[in-house]
């Protein structure tokens, strides 16, 4: 976090550790479980198999969009447009993972 200079960059964007608190951000995300979730160790490995399963899933769709090409109609394109729905939450949640696991180390 410091090498990339976040907290400077939220409070060039007009979001200070006051503002933060003023609009109880902190205390939200501690009900939501948020970080809890956030400082388990397992989350990196959750996110990654999420990851997996979401981009393993977008796959199948893609192949069977593919294979089903020839039959006309909305269903191809509704499989494809579901896939890259699930491709983009797979990758999402690889990043996701990613910083979890970096600020895990810090």
């Amino acid at each position: 976090m410091e090498e990339a200079g976040l907290l400077s960059k939220l409070e060039a964007s007009g979001l200070t550790l006051s503002k933060i608190e003023k609009l109880g951000l902190l205390s939200t995300a501690e009900r939501l479980g948020a970080l809890k979730f956030l400082a388990d160790d397992g989350t990196p490995g959750t996110l990654t198999g999420a990851a997996v399963a979401l981009l393993g899933v977008a796959g199948g769709l893609v192949y069977v969009a593919v294979a089903g090409a020839e039959d006309a109609g909305a269903a191809p394109a509704l499989e494809a447009t579901l896939a890259a729905l699930l491709g983009v939450g797979g990758a999402t949640a690889l990043v996701a993972s990613s910083v979890v696991s970096k600020l895990q180390r810090l």
